[in-house]
């Protein structure tokens, strides 16, 4: 077994598969930023609920006042 530091670059497809994984490590943060981004706009609107839509108790200060 090679222990050199560079030892991965022989071999092509160790290469590649690293590749590989980075870019599914990258696809992983990225969706999962997306959903909680999208959770967390979600239920701001749902709190605020600007349109009346989902009918949520009125707060003083917070969605009294709808559009």
């Amino acid at each position: 077994m090679n222990s050199s530091p560079l030892s991965d670059l022989t071999n092509p497809y160790q290469a590649e598969f690293k590749k590989y994984d980075n870019d599914l490590k990258f696809n992983e943060w990225f969706l999962f930023t997306l959903v909680i981004s999208m959770l967390l706009v979600l239920s701001f609107n749902i709190v605020v609920d600007p349109y009346g839509i989902y009918k949520t108790p009125n707060f003083s200060g917070i969605n009294h006042v709808k559009i």
